[in-house]
């Protein structure tokens, strides 16, 4: 499948607008088609397996998993095996070249592990877990352990992780059975913000400072062992970046941006000449060419195209843009029903009463199509489609519905879809639930009790009962909940932001004592009890009435 992309994304759970793992088929030209999506919990990043059919996601969430993927033309993407990432908000995964290990660095955690791979490629378990501590000088982003990359040497035989929050290279002997040794530690510049580490030629590693925005090359003296040769601007442009993806490939040296200033974002495409160059000053004409590529925010971009962030089949749509303004006025129309099912569109009325061109108009139902709204068939023209075929848990979906006929109806229906599936869950989850199931749950309510801000406690939140759903080891439960979270995630927000929300966690506490006691009984009963809360919260006149600002 060498002409398929596959692009992941932040979902609901983690504040973002995607689904799970797009698929799109890539023509000779470039040109990329959608074919499908799997359904999957913030897979923020994937890797391919060196030498079978085979991709691994990281869901970077507050509980952390890893996902492995069988990739076929038969099949398409099927989802394996999910398993514990070791820590918190796994961000980056590696295979050994040899693909017997699997590396992933769990950013929140400080940790990194280390996972056996069976001859097939799915994930046999965790062979060891290294905890990094200390801290660095920025107190915002460097109060203690962040690895961000844990990669492999060509050999197998040595891994490299590099820690955002001490400023270090930190390296370790890999055995053939999967354990770690200490190896070297490498200092790299207080406030650097290590993010990446890529080997290069001749002993020359290139590392990216996320945090001081610079490119910087380091001579690799010894095997793990790095030492500090020259830092370059990340960009030319002057501007306050911060530094992401890099990619070392024959052309040249990628390296991608994400500038503070909103809507611009700028990567430095190519380092003519021989990669070493870094080491010497450049010579004139062998500097670094600047690109700007749309949205700010997204962070990787790699020359397989197989890691790139926060699109979808569906793209969130912008508010606030006169594109913006236009698709909501059209899907206002469709979900208060002033059109009907089946009501054929007058494009050339509409052209002239919103006085738009014709390309925006095709631009904005084109919109409206991939979210269900509408469909368009020869001889039959532009027509409203039926309310099955809506993508109600779309977030744009979902603000125009509270624009259109309010919060009600969209809390109701969201209430009714947990009274199906939780209470029966919780009682599987008390009855089945392992001391790792149990261990995510309890970890998911630390971090629902602790969160600075709305964001990070919705995130908890959700952790928490992806965690029970989990815990009742039923894939289709499971499955379920992975699509309703993004409506309850735009719940969640509804009740937090309209200041009324009460303290949720004594509630699941008691659901989570109930599943630890494995009391079945008891755990359906308060699972019963907290959505019995959740419900009061969302009935005050505050939430219900609040429009679309609550969204």
């Amino acid at each position: 499948m060498s002409d398929v992309v596959l692009v992941g994304c932040r979902t609901a759970e983690t504040g973002g607008n995607g689904l799970g793992i797009s698929v799109f088929r890539r023509s000779g030209t470039g040109a990329l088609t959608f074919e499908s999506t799997l359904p999957m919990v913030s897979p923020t990043w994937l890797t391919q397996h060196p030498a079978l059919p085979m991709v691994y996601a990281a869901n970077e969430t507050a509980h952390g998993e890893i996902t492995s993927i069988s990739v076929s033309d038969e099949d398409g993407l099927v989802a394996l095996d999910v398993v514990d990432s070791g820590g918190s908000s796994p961000c980056h995964l590696a295979v050994t070249p040899n693909g017997r290990f699997l590396l992933c660095a769990n950013y929140g955690g400080g940790s990194f592990a280390v996972f056996a791979l069976r001859e097939d490629g799915r994930i046999d378990g965790r062979t060891d877990l290294v905890q990094h501590s200390g801290n660095g000088p920025r107190a915002d982003r460097q109060e203690g352990p962040h690895v961000h990359m844990a990669v492999s040497s060509a050999d197998s035989s040595v891994v490299s992780a590099v820690d955002l929050g001490t400023d270090e290279i930190r390296s370790y002997t890999l055995s053939p059975e999967g354990k770690l040794a200490p190896l070297a530690v490498s200092a790299l510049p207080p406030g650097t913000g290590p993010r990446q580490l890529v080997r290069g030629d001749d002993g020359i590693a290139y590392v990216v400072g996320e945090l001081s925005g610079e490119l910087i090359t380091m001579r690799e003296t010894s095997p793990g062992a790095f030492e500090f040769a020259a830092a370059t601007p990340a960009t030319t442009t002057g501007s306050d970046s911060l530094v992401a993806h890099l990619e070392v490939l024959d052309s040249g040296i990628y390296l991608s941006n994400r500038d503070r200033r909103p809507a611009v974002r700028r990567v430095p495409v190519e380092l003519r000449g021989r990669r070493r160059n870094l080491l010497r000053r450049r010579q004139p004409g062998r500097r670094a060419v600047d690109v700007p590529v749309g949205r700010t925010g997204n962070r990787h971009r790699d020359d397989g195209a197989d890691r790139l962030a926060d699109l979808r089949a569906a793209p969130p749509v912008n508010p606030r843009s006169l594109h913006g303004q236009i698709v909501e006025t059209l899907a206002v129309r469709v979900l208060s029903g002033e059109w009907r099912e089946g009501t054929v569109l007058n494009l050339p009325a509409l052209r002239e009463e919103l006085d738009i061109s014709l390309t925006a108009l095709r631009e904005a139902l084109k919109v409206l199509t991939a979210k269900g709204l509408i469909h368009a068939r020869q001889k039959h023209g532009t027509f409203v489609q039926p309310r099955e075929n809506w993508q109600l848990l779309d977030p744009d979906v979902m603000r125009w519905h509270t624009t259109a006929r309010g919060n009600s109806d969209l809390l109701d229906e969201l209430a009714e879809v947990r009274a199906v599936v939780e209470p029966a869950a919780a009682r599987l989850a008390a009855e089945r639930a392992t001391a790792q199931d149990i261990a995510a749950m309890s970890a998911a309510l630390d971090a629902m009790s602790a969160a600075p801000d709305t964001e990070t406690r919705i995130a908890a939140d959700l952790a928490f009962h992806r965690g029970l759903l989990t815990a009742a080891h039923n894939g289709f439960l499971l499955q379920i909940e992975r699509v309703i979270a993004i409506g309850l995630a735009e719940r969640d927000r509804l009740v937090h932001r309209s200041g009324t929300a009460g303290d949720a966690t004594p509630s699941h506490r008691a659901v989570l004592d109930a599943v630890t006691a494995h009391d079945a009984p008891g755990a359906e009963a308060a699972m019963l009890a907290l959505l019995t809360e959740s419900a009061a919260d969302a009935s005050r006149p505050a939430v219900r009435e609040g429009g679309p600002h609550g969204i």
